[in-house]
């Protein structure tokens, strides 16, 4: 028996289908797959008519067929699940759809590096897929719940601040030296295949864990506002900053992180905290702590140190260097009666923070 050819129109065009009378069965080409559609069940004569002698259509039907996804890209061009993503890729700057056309195609998609699609409500980023040479991806404020980056292998920079994520996995993206997920709902996050990372900003989640250890090469990491009780440094031995506030943190060593400026630790349950070999620190806040004691007489850089509402008795500052301060706030330690400074009389301690009860001098151990 002859196959007549068909044509079904679909809401994303024509295509060709073949019909044979023996099975009953419609075949849809595309050139992606090849798709069954089972008449079986069905009376043919009832949709359409073909005269034996010409093979000719005697009369016409319409079927509709719903593709469910099945097809990703028409003629090279993607098909994109979400519309705003597409738009966004329409009007990005540097321009993608470089031959004009109103779509993406994959070979367009391929030479795409970097791409800057924050607050654009896109929901579905499924087609980041075929952008397989991105080192820069930016996708901030937006609606993202799930963010597969697995063929994207060639990123360096990935920034997703602010969406609905709950799971982030970037075990494929050995050469990410950046990586910024703050404020969505991980609960977990591993970057143990992440040795080139440097950059490490996920604060604002759900976390209670954080395994750094294979992160050598890390020099900033902020993972404050989640619920860590551990967090293991020793490792990171190039860290320049840390954030680690707003925590459950009862033990910070930071003893090998010898590069250290930054260390922002308020809101844990900290008892001690030595930073004797932190000697390039410059900035030091513990505030809401449950610190008795502070030495900071090896902190000769050191130019701001927040340390209020804490249980401190004890506090050293004679450092040699207290007129580099440019800021001081050491308020509500009602146990602390005697702060060690180099001049008790020097202009520089009238700038500074403190209870009324508590006095300055040049050696508290004396009497």
């Amino acid at each position: 028996m002859k196959n007549v050819k068909l044509f079904i129109a679909l809401c994303i065009g024509v295509i060709p289908i073949l019909y044979s009378s023996n099975d009953s069965i419609l075949l849809e080409t595309t050139n992606q797959v090849v798709l069954p559609y089972c008449l079986a069940k069905e009376d043919p004569t009832r949709i359409f008519a073909v005269d034996s002698k010409t093979a000719e259509l005697s009369k016409e039907g319409k079927i509709t067929v719903h593709l469910n996804n099945a097809i990703e890209t028409i003629k090279g061009n993607i098909i994109f699940t979400d519309a705003n993503l597409k738009k966004a890729l329409l009007t990005h700057t540097p321009i993608i759809d470089t031959n004009s056309d109103g779509e993406i195609s994959e070979n367009e998609a391929k030479n795409v590096k970097e791409l800057f699609l924050n607050r654009k409500n896109i929901y579905d980023l499924s087609e980041i897929k075929y952008f397989t040479a991105l080192t820069k991806l930016e996708c901030n404020n937006n609606q993202l719940t799930t963010l597969d980056i697995s063929k994207n292998t060639a990123l360096d920079r990935l920034s997703c601040i602010q969406n609905q994520l709950t799971t982030l996995d970037v075990s494929k993206n050995t050469k990410l030296r950046s990586l910024n997920c703050i404020q969505n709902q991980l609960t977990t996050l591993d970057i143990s295949k992440n040795t080139a990372l440097k950059w490490l900003i996920c604060g604002y989640n759900q976390l209670t864990a954080l395994d750094t250890s294979k992160n050598t090469k890390l020099t900033h990491l902020a993972c404050n506002y989640n619920q860590i009780t551990t967090l293991d440094v020793s490792k990171n031995m190039l860290l320049k900053w840390l954030v680690c506030s707003y925590n459950q943190l009862s033990t910070l060593d930071t003893s090998k992180n010898t590069e250290l400026e930054f260390l922002n630790c308020p809101n844990n349950q900290l008892t001690t905290l030595d930073t004797s070999k932190n000697r390039a620190l410059e900035f030091l806040n513990c505030q809401n702590n449950e610190l008795n004691t502070l030495d900071i007489c090896k902190n000769i850089v050191l130019t701001r140190l927040e340390c209020d509402n804490n249980q401190l008795y004890s506090l050293n500052m004679k450092n040699g260097n207290n007129v580099a301060f440019t800021e001081v706030s050491l308020k509500n330690n009602p146990s602390l009666t005697c702060i060690t400074v180099d001049n008790p009389t020097g202009s520089y301690v009238n700038k500074w923070q403190k209870d009324a009860t508590t006095s300055y001098t040049n050696d508290c151990s004396t009497p």
